[in-house]
């Protein structure tokens, strides 16, 4: 029936019972429930004559209520008619080794979720810069199945001369001198020919006695965001090439001008310098010919390119030496350096503009001719003509 029939003060003192609390038990009643039938089936073969002695780690509930970890060992004392009568076990307490076990266990749990959820490659190299431990990411990565396939490896094995060595070079550094890398970028060109960028973040490797024995590392890819970065970068080059050579002025500008090409600096004979940070008003007259405000119709205008609605409209600008001049004006939203701005495209139309008068005047006074009914009435119809060519309110007409 496994009750206890002698024992030492230690046992009692590991147990928290007394000696008459504990031959009062049974072993059962003081084993946890999961290690007790492993325990039993041991105890049982031991009877039967299968075995001379057993031993295994097991877990007891003390009197308050806690668990003890202990290794147990049960050896044979006396037999009657050649079966165990009585035994002898001896009760080693574990608890604390056990449970620095468990927590290093839990420790290395909670490493491998890391390791195996991360996106990002994870590697541990050797002093040699040898691969000793990758997680699942980096496997996918270099298109193996196992991660053992990689161990042993070295970045000459995977990538092209050039970045391996770079790399190389990067973790011998660390392990000389202990200092970390971090957020570097790296182009890393393979072996197929085929390039990638990753941001690498190297640490030292140490062991239990704080030396360096390697380095530990996670790249990130970053491919993406770099091959979108060089085509902005390479929009943006553009488009100040086309900006910059445009034979029409072009600005941009917020509320007021933040840059503008040598086109609007000759149209309006300013400086570069003089017209950034002014507003279109204060190189305008007062008035449009629409009778709004050149400050308000340019705020109007503007506040409705930036909620997405293009605006093109005819516009009187002011030259720094006071002359007005026609522009047929095209504003759009544009995104530069993540900044909304509006473009603006300037065209010279004076000259267009006064031809179409004159012609449009040379038209009027031709169709009077036929049509006035006496000398004194085409006279009148072509002072009103010359009127909107030029201010003349008295002026002689000779007819030839």
């Amino acid at each position: 029936n496994r009750n206890v029939i002698q024992m030492n003060h230690a046992l009692t003192q590991m147990l928290g019972y007394t000696e008459e609390e504990v031959r009062s038990l049974t072993i059962a009643k003081m084993s946890h429930p999961l290690d007790y039938e492993r325990d039993q089936k041991l105890f049982n073969e031991l009877i039967e004559g299968k075995r001379t002695q057993y031993q295994l780690e097991k877990r007891y509930i003390t009197k308050s209520g806690n668990i003890l970890y202990g290794k147990l060992r049960v050896s044979i004392v006396k037999k009657v008619n050649g079966k165990a009568k009585e035994l002898i076990a001896f009760v080693e307490d574990i608890t604390e080794q056990k449970e620095i076990i468990n927590k290093y266990e839990s420790e290395q749990n909670l490493l491998q979720s890391l390791l195996n959820s991360i996106p990002d490659s994870i590697y541990f190299k050797d002093i040699r810069s040898k691969i000793i431990k990758v997680n699942p990411a980096m496997a996918a990565k270099h298109n193996v199945n196992q991660l053992s396939d990689l161990i042993g490896k070295t970045d000459f094995d995977m990538f092209g001369y050039d970045h391996a060595l770079a790399a190389f070079n990067d973790e011998q550094e660390i392990i000389s001198t202990g200092k970390a890398l971090v957020g570097k970028e790296e182009k890393e060109d393979w072996q197929d020919g085929h390039t990638t960028w990753v941001s690498t973040t190297k640490m030292p490797l140490y062991d239990n006695d704080g030396k360096i024995i390697g380095t530990f590392g996670l790249s990130r890819d970053i491919t993406k965001e770099i091959v979108s970065k060089q085509r902005i970068k390479e929009s943006e080059a553009l488009y100040r090439s086309l900006f910059e050579n445009s034979i029409d002025g072009m600005f941009l500008m917020t509320d007021v001008v933040i840059d503008c090409n040598q086109a609007v600096c000759d149209m309006l004979k300013f400086e570069r310098n003089e017209l950034i940070g002014l507003s279109p008003a204060q190189f305008s007259p007062e008035f449009q010919p629409d009778g709004k405000t050149s400050k308000d119709s340019a705020l109007e205008k503007i506040s409705e390119t930036l909620k997405g609605n293009p605006q093109r409209f005819n516009w009187i600008h002011t030259t720094k030496e006071g002359e007005l001049i026609d522009t047929e004006i095209t504003l759009k939203a544009v995104s530069i350096e993540g900044k909304d701005l509006v473009q603006a495209i300037l065209r010279d139309v004076t000259e267009r503009n006064r031809k179409e008068k004159i012609q449009q005047a040379l038209f009027d006074i031709s169709e009077y001719a036929y049509t006035a009914s006496d000398i004194y009435s085409l006279y009148q119809k072509i002072h009103g003509v010359v009127g909107r060519l030029m201010s003349a309110k008295n002026f002689y007409i000779a007819l030839y």
